[in-house]
């Protein structure tokens, strides 16, 4: 007897605390009225890890029940998992800024570096090829530790 239920890998979603949640839905509530205007003077950064050789992922193959395993059903490796690098970037409505290897990990010494550096390379590029002040964008981030640290407001 078939359910007609299938089966799928569950999603994974960030644990939201109810302050959290009130602090996002606050944040949206107080940019519902911005403009296309507004929007464009904003700066997004972030930063992740780039896998050199494959993804943390799972992937999925599809083959008949007595079907041999092909190359295309497997997934290849490399010892040691080949590696990744952690990159900082931010884009704005003016661009893509400056791509920054960051190592291994990027502690609130390194952030607070890729700022002062690439960041404001970045916006100095957007300024000058639009007849921009750095003053007139806004810069936003996410809630990470190191964004948040002491040595990065000062």
């Amino acid at each position: 007897m078939q359910s007609g239920l299938t089966s799928f890998v569950k999603p994974q979603k960030p644990l939201l605390s109810e302050v959290n949640r009130r602090k996002r839905l606050d944040w949206a509530l107080n940019h519902v009225d911005w403009t296309i205007e507004d929007w464009k003077r904003v700066i997004w950064s972030d930063e992740t890890k780039v896998n050199r050789f494959g993804s943390d992922g799972k992937l999925y193959a599809w083959k008949q029940p007595n079907e041999k395993l092909k190359r295309r059903h497997v997934k290849q490796t490399v010892k040691h998992g080949g590696g990744s690098l952690m990159v900082w970037s931010c884009i704005s409505w003016y661009g893509v800024g400056y791509i920054v290897d960051v190592g291994k990990n990027m502690d609130k010494s390194v952030y607070l570096s890729v700022l002062q550096d690439d960041l404001v390379k970045s916006m100095t590029d957007y300024c000058e090829e639009n007849d921009l002040r750095m003053a007139d964008f806004e810069f936003m981030q996410d809630n990470g530790p190191k964004h948040k640290s002491k040595i990065v407001f000062e």
